[in-house]
């Protein structure tokens, strides 16, 4: 039987599911963007001739990329517990009428996606390896022009 603290508790979960989700989908933005605008600027300080600014540049880009990697993988995590939470006390209220929940579904569809393999690294990974890598050629191309 269901009592009205489990309601409260479900609520709450989908609450909490539904921010941290939009909240990773927003790092992972802020990521793509932040990259861009400091990839821009270390192309524009290397085309100038300032080599060291654009060095400069780059470490800041590796190092807040880095941090905002740090704060996407926090917030995946507690995404995933919150969202297995969510689903326990979902299935525990609709057990009786033996029906799946919008977040039971919800998950099997995210684990069918993410499973498959080599994408949930490439899903959780990828927009920072890419800036990584984007990154560590410039700073590469500076070292090689900065040297010679």
């Amino acid at each position: 039987m269901t009592n009205e603290l489990h309601i409260v508790l479900y609520t709450e979960g989908c609450n909490a599911t539904r921010h941290y989700s939009l909240i990773c989908a927003q790092v992972r933005n802020l990521t793509i963007v932040q990259g861009l605008v400091v990839l821009g600027a270390a192309g524009y300080l290397t085309n100038e001739g300032l080599l060291i600014y654009s060095i400069g540049m780059i470490i800041f880009g590796l190092l807040l990329t880095g941090t905002l990697w740090s704060m996407h993988d926090n917030y995946y995590k507690h995404f995933g517990k919150i969202l297995g939470s969510t689903v326990a006390l979902e299935t525990m209220i609709l057990k009786e009428d033996q029906v799946s929940g919008v977040w039971e579904t919800y998950n099997a569809a995210r684990e069918s996606r993410t499973n498959r393999m080599g994408r949930k690294n490439v899903l959780h990974y990828g927009t920072f390896v890419l800036l990584l890598i984007s990154f560590l050629i410039l700073l590469s191309h500076n070292m090689i022009k900065y040297i010679a």
